[in-house]
């Protein structure tokens, strides 16, 4: 009975108060204790689950670079991501309809055109261009368009007529001798089929004169958009138009929500083609990583290097907000809370320690009254 007592003294103490004289401050242990206690587990989970050799050792052991890429090989994990993508997506743009969101949206880009220095930002993107020969794509696009515009009839009908048209003024009595609309057709035709076999040529010679010229030209003007004050001015001028021009910003945002129209309208649709790219990604992911080994490997060095550099900040994160969620709880709550998790082992515990203080009675008993006894006669 006195072993029972006793414990059942020591394991209800340490859950609630018991109001017993010189006992009563050393009762209700974890309740009085729960900063205390909320901080260990804090610090247990940070030290001991969080700590960087930990994360660390988690990835070089799992490979996450194969995870991701087994992950995305599963069609329907692919297919998954493209919907939760494409979910994602309606919802941004939608939230992109209010008033609020395309007022602050209109305000930031204002703000950002303002700090861009528009002269050396073209020059930059020209080199850019410059360096990666886009240049020439660019020039021949434009031949390419001027070459259609020859063969176009209407453009042929239109030099003929200027010519035409330019002989007589110059020659006014010379039409009585000379067909000058067939002059014209002649000379027009001539003119573009020269023009056109011209243009073939600057396309097809990669060294050709004009592109060389073309090259200088670009480098000249870069040049200049990224260091001549006259240039830098004129590039100022042209931002402070844009920034005041209505026109510019209605047509802009006419122009955004026609895209945004047609993203909706394309997301809404059943057989939808962002969500069939956003497939399409997923699975690209997947057989990229598959495939590439350095690019598995630089994945999970790049994995390794944010591990390292937000792991403490994750830890502490985590200890704090375990800590905070601890504290917030009622005291004896979480005391009862503990103790009803727990209640079958105490029992066991008050149990136990009923059998062994009654055995370790009965044992000094019999020794008290019946060993003793016999060995003092």
């Amino acid at each position: 009975m006195v072993g029972g007592l006793a414990d059942w003294f020591a394991v209800t103490a340490l859950f609630r108060p018991i109001n017993i004289p010189v006992f009563s401050s050393h009762t209700g242990v974890i309740p009085r204790n729960k900063s205390r206690i909320a901080s260990s587990i804090g610090e247990f989970v940070q030290v001991n689950f969080l700590k960087n050799e930990a994360l660390i050792d988690i990835v070089k052991r799992n490979d996450p670079a194969k995870l991701v890429a087994d992950w995305f090989l599963q069609p329907t994990n692919s297919e998954r991501f493209g919907k939760h993508s494409a979910n994602l997506l309606y919802r941004a743009i939608n939230e992109l309809h209010e008033e609020s969101v395309q007022a602050l949206m209109s305000k930031t880009l204002r703000d950002a055109f303002k700090n861009v220095d528009l002269s050396r930002k073209t020059g930059e993107i020209l080199e850019l261009m410059m360096s990666g020969g886009k240049h020439n794509e660019l020039l021949d696009q434009a031949i390419a368009s001027l070459t259609e515009s020859l063969r176009d009839p209407r453009a042929r009908a239109n030099i003929a007529t200027a010519i035409a048209k330019s002989i007589r003024d110059e020659y006014p009595n010379g039409q009585i001798l000379v067909p000058t609309e067939a002059v014209g057709s002649f000379a027009a035709n001539k003119i573009a089929g020269w023009v056109e076999s011209y243009l073939k040529n600057v396309s097809e010679q990669p060294d050709h004169e004009i592109r060389d010229a073309f090259n200088n030209k670009i480098k000249i003007l870069i040049v200049h958009l990224k260091g001549n004050s006259e240039f830098a001015a004129k590039g100022e001028e042209i931002k402070a138009y844009i920034l005041r021009d209505e026109k510019f910003v209605s047509t802009m945002r006419s122009l955004w929500d026609e895209l945004r129209g047609s993203v909706e309208k394309d997301l809404r649709n059943a057989n939808s083609e962002i969500y069939k790219k956003l497939v399409a990604t997923g699975n690209w992911i997947g057989t990229t990583l598959e495939a590439d080994r350095d690019l598995r490997s630089s994945f999970n060095r790049q994995a390794e290097t944010l591990v390292e550099e937000f792991g403490p900040a994750l830890g502490a994160f985590v200890s704090s907000h375990i800590e905070r969620t601890v504290n917030a709880w009622d005291a004896n709550e979480m005391s009862s809370l503990i103790e009803e998790s727990i209640g079958s082992d105490l029992q066991r515990i008050r149990t136990s320690g009923t059998c062994i203080g009654g055995a370790l009675g009965f044992i000094l008993f019999v020794i008290v009254d019946v060993v003793f006894p016999m060995v003092l006669r």
